[in-house]
């Protein structure tokens, strides 16, 4: 894993025995599995809506390593994919662990984005509902244009 990557804390790890433990820890606390999960060797990936613009999204790998950043969610496509929006869930990982109880290991010493993360809001983000209706509007129109433009060759 890129130690260097200012988006994500992976200051914490747990044991392997621990995964599925967990797991089912952050899910009774409201975690969810996520609909696009990009797993890259994760064993699970959970989040957790924080509020309409924030999610927590925790992903673990099979030696127990935790990956944990802040991001907007799916609900804003355009700000969710720029990696530039996220940033490092160091504290509220912190936090996590201490209301699940499970046993973690942690870097003595953290990266400085995990401690002063880089917080760079979307401008007006875009919400899917949005991007839909101009797709559905673009496309409609262009059925149109097709009908009247076949029709006045007829």
């Amino acid at each position: 894993m890129n130690q260097e990557d200012p988006h994500h804390c992976r200051c914490f790890s747990i044991d392997e025995l621990d995964i599925d433990e967990f797991r089912q820890a952050l899910k009774e606390i409201g975690f969810k599995n996520t609909f696009w999960q990009d797993d890259h060797d994760h064993e699970f990936g959970l989040v957790l809506r924080i509020d309409e613009y924030t999610q927590l999204h925790v992903k673990v790998d099979s030696e127990g390593h935790i990956e944990a950043e802040i991001e907007y969610p799916p609900d804003y496509p355009i700000a969710h994919l720029n990696q530039n929006h996220s940033y490092s869930a160091h504290g509220q990982l912190k936090e996590v662990f201490k209301i699940v109880q499970i046993s973690h290991k942690s870097k003595f010493i953290p990266p400085l984005s995990c401690f002063r993360p880089k917080i760079i809001p979307a401008v007006k983000p875009t919400h899917a509902k949005v991007i839909v209706g101009v797709v559905f509007a673009v496309a409609l129109i262009g059925v149109l244009a097709y009908a009247v433009a076949k029709s006045s060759k007829s």
